[in-house]
């Protein structure tokens, strides 16, 4: 049986309208990657999203990325090394915090946005990252880009790794997602959405915009909350995993393709 952890990046939408759809997310998925500071997010929403965490049984995790709530992280930014250091372990550290006041485990680290695409591919990122996780949060697992540089050397370092792939977003063919400034960049259609997960499980590739086949590790899934239909995804994702796991049951007796939350 495979396993498929789904996981949102939360606390990113102000507002009560941002604490509704993240407590609707909450019920649809296995871990949650809360914003903590650098883009989007602040202590209270931490502590609140940690304690819902606690009672909907989520993985509590930490989303930091470059100190850039203007372009909401997704900007490359060029900062001194100590810099840079000092604002992901203060983000980590408000991570840290909030779940130890909640009484849950801060079980993973995700980076966001281009914090994430970059140290996928750049050493001195990649190793600034690692080194401050070792530090702050030696226990927490790394989620990152499946097959990237980053795990690979978070491997090596000593840390767990988790490997990502992508519902909601098109690749490029060397494996690295599609620049959202592309007009592909993001996929809107839950049943394709749904559809493109299943068969990567399935062949434990994905197909890039141009047409590649690319190995992948399906270890997690990602669904962005700030993509239009996050919710219609997500329940479009469960149906469709539990069509399939009830399809391979049928043909050779196995509940191959299963999440945590589907029952088999």
């Amino acid at each position: 049986m495979i396993t498929v952890d789904l996981n949102c990046d939360l606390g990113e939408l102000d507002g009560p309208d941002g604490e509704l759809q993240d407590a609707a997310i909450l019920r649809l998925i296995t871990s949650a990657n809360v914003a903590c500071g650098g883009h989007a997010g602040d202590y209270p929403r931490l502590l609140q999203t940690a304690r819902h965490c606690r009672a909907s049984q989520v993985h509590f995790g930490a989303h930091p990325s470059y100190p850039d709530r203007e372009h909401f992280g997704r900007r490359e930014l060029t900062l001194p090394a100590a810099e840079l250091y000092a604002s992901l372990t203060q983000q980590l550290q408000l991570a840290v915090r909030a779940a130890a006041t909640a009484e849950v485990p801060l079980t993973h680290i995700k980076p966001h946005g281009a914090l994430y695409n970059v140290a996928a591919q750049s050493t001195a990122l990649a190793d600034l990252l690692i080194d401050v996780i070792k530090t702050t949060t030696p226990t927490a697992s790394l989620m990152g880009l499946s097959g990237s540089l980053l795990l690979t050397r978070a491997a090596a370092a000593g840390l767990s790794v988790q490997h990502e792939v992508f519902a909601d977003r098109h690749y490029q063919a060397n494996g690295t997602l599609l620049p959202r400034n592309h007009p592909l960049a993001v996929i809107h259609s839950a049943k394709d959405a749904a559809s493109r997960l299943v068969d990567m499980l399935q062949t434990e590739t994905v197909v890039s915009h141009d047409g590649h086949r690319i190995p992948v590790i399906p270890q997690t899934v990602c669904v962005h909350s700030d993509t239009d239909n996050a919710l219609e995804m997500l329940l479009e994702i469960r149906n469709a995993l539990s069509a399939a796991s009830k399809r391979r049951h049928s043909t050779n007796g196995t509940g191959t393709f299963v999440s945590r939350f589907v029952a088999e």
